[in-house]
């Protein structure tokens, strides 16, 4: 685990806002995603890691890969009547 680093909320506008140490070393403007836990623990990520995990994800496929599209898969028509003879099915 890394380094913990104080920080403290503040309000801003209608928002709440989070002051940042600068020895993280954060960009003014730089974008977030967070992810809230179920224990209220929060995880920030920048918008840029995520982008540039995707991009190498998507540039490790081969070269062939989905060349010939998607196949077919075929599927039972859907009754969204709600009748009880629909769902015996």
């Amino acid at each position: 685990m890394g380094e913990n680093y104080p920080a403290k909320s503040f309000k801003s506008g209608n928002s709440i806002a989070i002051r940042m140490p600068a020895e993280l070393g954060i960009e003014a403007g730089e974008e977030f995603r967070l992810v809230k836990h179920g224990d209220g623990s929060l995880t920030a990520t920048p918008v840029s890691r995520l982008k540039e995990g995707f991009l190498a994800l998507a540039g490790s496929m081969s070269q062939g890969w989905m060349a010939e599209g998607r196949p077919a898969n075929e599927q039972d028509r859907r009754d969204w009547s709600g009748s009880e003879a629909s769902a015996s099915r």
